[in-house]
């Protein structure tokens, strides 16, 4: 997988406004006891793709087995979907499409981590597909499905663990937002990874063909705060 850095710097500057929340009010519900902790990720081995269209974007189910660690909490990858545009901007502008990865703690399922990576388009040679090396998502087959909240068996399947690849030194902020999809939860922990994910133009422009602009507006900090990290692992 190959990815482009941002500075920590022009990552601050990308949550100067943020897609934080499906209100404006300041988030109180998100665990910032040790606001000094870099997340420890445990993604790994290879999940069928299961796919469906609930309406408002593709969400792919996962298979058990990876997970997010923070403040003592294990967080269980449940699901990713996409928007596009971007729902947090660099310096004010939006990339084509940005990924959620969102995680279930493990003694309480109803608390939330949101693991967001930024894509654009970047035709280079040799790019598989949305996660290249990771596996290709079957796109076109997952856009294609009618709305409904039952997951469709597409065939293949991805390795999270290609797609976690971004390595030492890599960027990454957290706060406290929401969901900015329905049911709009409170209190779920933000990570924002650094670094800008490649994706073909035409896996992006048969995106945008089904979902044009199904992101949430960014919202202002409105007190949140910001912590920030390079990656050491």
């Amino acid at each position: 997988m190959s990815f482009s850095l941002l500075s920590l710097l022009s990552l601050l500057s990308l949550l100067s406004l943020l897609a934080c929340s499906c209100t404006d009010t300041p988030d109180t519900g998100a665990d910032d006891t040790d606001t000094d902790a870099e997340p420890e990720w445990g993604y790994s081995g290879e999940t069928a793709l299961n796919a469906y269209n609930p309406g408002y974007y593709i969400r792919y189910e996962v298979d058990a087995g990876s997970t997010l660690t923070w403040n003592g909490n294990v967080y269980d990858l449940v699901q990713f979907h996409f928007h596009g545009q971007s729902e947090h901007t660099i310096e004010g502008q939006h990339t084509a499409v940005e990924i959620h990865f969102v995680h279930a703690r493990q003694d309480d399922a109803t608390q939330l981590a949101v693991v967001a990576m930024l894509a654009d388009a970047d035709d280079v040679s040799g790019l598989v597909g949305v996660f290249d090396a990771g596996g290709a998502l079957l796109f076109p087959d997952a856009l294609a499905l009618t709305e409904s909240h039952e997951a469709t068996a597409l065939g293949g399947s991805v390795d999270l663990g290609a797609v976690f690849g971004f390595g030492k030194g890599t960027p990454l902020l957290h706060y406290g937002g929401s969901l900015t999809t329905p049911p709009c939860s409170e209190g779920v922990e933000f990570f924002v990874v650094g670094s800008l994910l490649p994706m073909l133009s035409a896996d992006i422009a048969a995106f945008h063909a089904v979902y044009d602009y199904n992101y949430r507006p960014v919202q202002p900090l409105n007190g949140r705060i910001v912590t920030g990290w390079y990656v050491d692992r």
